[in-house]
């Protein structure tokens, strides 16, 4: 599906020469083993990331005890990213910033987006979120300092006030709609600073629900 889509856009999968992801899970990272093998193309992964990338998720701190939920082909990581490390190819400059939390080599993406003369501040955030059966709280936590991983992460967002956002999941960033909108904006359709804060906030929130949920903390009485 993935071979027949890059098609349909116009370009040849065999030219693909960086493969890079936002986290290890197989709805991220399940094609990437099949992607080399097709491409040859390099690898590039955070390096918190690298072990489960390598082992099919059997190392992952949620998944790796239940493997067949997320588990996936694992994939030999060629360049092993640290937060600010810098992946180029040709004018196409991305920035990696590890995001932990939803996995501990989770990684936000940061670039620059020049268009008609004008330039755009991109984010495509990764790691801010949870899973079901998550344990982010409550001892024993799914790993030491979990929680002060997503508060650092929710920061790190929150610092970044891009024009543009993109998200690992297209219903984050409406997609659909942006890209309906853009047959008559252009550009101007996917400017939105105003959608990107109110995610972030949206993800603090759930977090910290999360956490009061898991120590007890008695919900506020309605009004």
């Amino acid at each position: 599906m993935i071979v027949e889509s890059i098609r349909k856009l116009g370009f040849r999968p065999e030219d693909i020469k960086i493969i890079i992801n936002g986290h290890a899970h197989s709805d991220h990272a399940g094609a990437f083993a099949f992607f080399k093998e097709l491409t040859g193309a390099s690898l590039a992964v955070m390096e918190s990331d690298v072990a489960p990338m390598e082992d099919g998720g059997k190392s992952d701190f949620h998944y790796g005890a239940d493997w067949k939920i997320m588990g996936f082909p694992p994939a030999k990581v060629d360049r092993v990213l640290r937060s600010g490390d810098i992946v180029r190819l040709g004018d196409v400059v991305l920035e990696a910033w590890n995001t932990p939390g939803h996995t501990r080599g989770s990684t936000t993406w940061v670039s620059t987006l020049v268009d008609s003369g004008k330039a755009y501040k991109v984010v495509f955030l990764d790691g801010g979120g949870f899973n079901p059966g998550y344990r982010i709280a409550k001892p024993p936590t799914d790993y030491p300092g979990i929680g002060d991983d997503y508060r650092r992460t929710h920061h790190f967002w929150e610092m970044q006030k891009p024009d543009i956002w993109l998200g690992h999941h297209t219903e984050y960033f409406d997609l659909k709609g942006k890209r309906e909108r853009a047959k008559t904006e252009g550009v101007n359709a996917w400017v939105d600073p105003e959608g990107y804060r109110e995610f972030v906030a949206d993800k603090k929130r759930a977090f910290e629900d999360e956490v009061d949920e898991e120590l007890g903390v008695p919900k506020p009485a309605a009004k």
